[in-house]
């Protein structure tokens, strides 16, 4: 199973795979797909991951998703505008961050990927990727619900998830988190994987020592 699989499978698609043995945040899910160049030669996981944001856009971290994604390339940034299109019609306004994002990087572009004509003549075409100047037709996700675990599994499973269940999906839940699993021993270090302010990142963390929190965890372990 490929990395990228594995992610999907941490954040709650139902693959065959010990999803228990990685945690992964939902923006490191999105920019690894993003990057991993599966779309549009491979069409398996984007209805998935559509569909997974569906249920769950609102634990996506958009403020960490819009500074981990300033390094995709315009044909990747206007996937992550058609995803962002998609919560925004879910009614998860704060996407509309990421569209402008997107919007201000590609500008007018058209991309030459996509389906013939000839396909797109008997399919259509899908709106949200004309938006971002990409010619494709649209992609369902009526069935995608099927191959989703639900929530609790997410909450006991995902440590990314249940923190921000817990917190709020803010720099506090991914503070928490990134000390949990032990990927930072200073704020300075925490900041860069959260991908905000040394500021943010300082205060989160001091709040949390304060109340004994990461101790708490420790023990708990």
């Amino acid at each position: 199973m490929s990395s990228l699989t594995q992610m999907w499978a941490s954040l709650g698609v139902a693959f065959h795979s010990d999803s228990t043995k990685v945690s992964t945040s939902p923006e490191e899910g999105i920019i690894s797909f993003l990057k991993s160049g599966e779309f549009p030669k491979d069409r398996i996981l984007l209805p998935l991951i559509l569909g997974w944001l569906k249920e769950n856009s609102k634990i996506v971290h958009v403020e960490r998703l819009k500074n981990l994604s300033i390094h995709l390339s315009d044909f990747e940034a206007a996937l992550l505008g058609v995803m962002a299109k998609k919560c925004v019609q879910n009614k998860d306004h704060r996407w509309n961050s990421i569209i402008k994002f997107v919007k201000e990087k590609i500008g007018e572009k058209i991309f030459e990927e996509g389906d013939s004509e000839v396909f797109l003549s008997v399919k259509g075409q899908d709106k949200d990727f004309a938006e971002f100047g990409l010619k494709f037709a649209p992609i369902s996700i009526e069935k995608v619900g099927k191959k989703l675990r639900p929530r609790k599994f997410l909450i006991e499973t995902n440590s990314w998830i249940k923190n921000r269940v817990l917190f709020g999906t803010n720099v506090r839940a991914d503070i928490a988190t990134i000390r949990e699993l032990g990927l930072a021993e200073t704020a300075y270090r925490a900041s860069k994987i959260a991908a905000c302010s040394m500021n943010a990142a300082y205060n989160n963390w001091c709040d949390l020592e304060e109340v004994n929190w990461f101790s708490e965890k420790k023990t708990s372990a």
